[in-house]
């Protein structure tokens, strides 16, 4: 899936990011962040592809998502 990143959020260990998807919709990934490694940051506005290993996504209810607070994580962490 292609898309671009909208918002991103750094907590601590864990980089937060939404991505307006091509096809439609948004996303929230979440994934370890490494200030060493480039490939684990992203650009607002920067143009990526979001694919994961078959089995690791988590998938959350839609009905939890009005209920979040500016800033909080629908990860819980």
């Amino acid at each position: 899936m292609a898309g671009r990143i909208l918002d991103r959020q750094y907590k601590g260990a864990t980089l937060e990011s939404r991505v307006q998807l091509d096809a439609g919709g948004d996303i929230l990934i979440a994934g370890f962040f490494d200030e060493d490694d480039a490939g684990t940051d992203f650009a607002l506005e920067q143009r990526i592809s979001v694919s994961w290993v078959d089995g690791w996504e988590v998938v959350l209810p839609l009905d939890i998502l009005p209920s979040l607070k500016e800033g909080d994580s629908p990860l819980g962490e």
